[in-house]
This record gives structure tokens, C-alpha cells and sequence, in this order.
């Protein structure tokens, strides 16, 4: 493949920005559409589940698009926290 080719069939750093932006809309609208119907839940940016529902230490993607994770405070109980990677 020359070098000319390469350029023509290689995706632009911007196609692959919209194409992972539209991957991770697509996951957030399935976890969406199974999510709870209560407002607490609808409206804020942790994901749409109570941590302490699932296990410890799960991630979800939350209703703002970032990954949470719960993790276990002082008293025992799961909370939702950014995961930073």
C-alpha cells in the first residue's frame, strides 16, 4: 500500500472521534432504556440504579455519559464514584 493509499482509506482523527461518540451513545441509550422510571433516578448524573443494588465494585456508564463505579464507604454501604482510568 503506498503512501498516497494509506491516506485516502485511513479514517480521520475526527471520524474516529464520531464513531467511538456514537459507541458510547448507543451503550448509554440501552442501560437507558432499561433504567428505573423514578425521578430520583432519571435525574442525576450517577448512574440510573442504586449502588448498593448491585455488587461492589461493578461500573456502569451513568446518565451523563461518564463510568461510575461502586465502591464501598466507611459505613458499608455502596456509592457511586467516577472512575478515572
Amino acid at each position: 500500500m503506498t503512501f498516497l493509499q494509506s491516506l485516502f482509506t485511513s479514517q480521520s482523527k475526527k471520524q474516529r472521534k464520531a464513531k467511538k461518540q456514537r459507541q458510547i451513545i448507543k451503550v448509554r441509550n440501552e442501560i437507558n432504556n432499561h433504567s428505573k422510571t423514578l425521578k430520583k433516578y432519571k435525574n442525576r448524573k450517577s448512574p440510573p440504579y442504586p449502588a448498593n443494588g448491585v455488587n461492589c465494585g461493578k461500573k456502569m456508564i451513568g446518565n451523563d455519559g461518564n463510568m461510575y463505579i461502586s465502591t464501598q464507604n466507611k459505613n458499608y454501604t455502596c456509592i457511586w464514584k467516577k472512575y478515572k482510568r
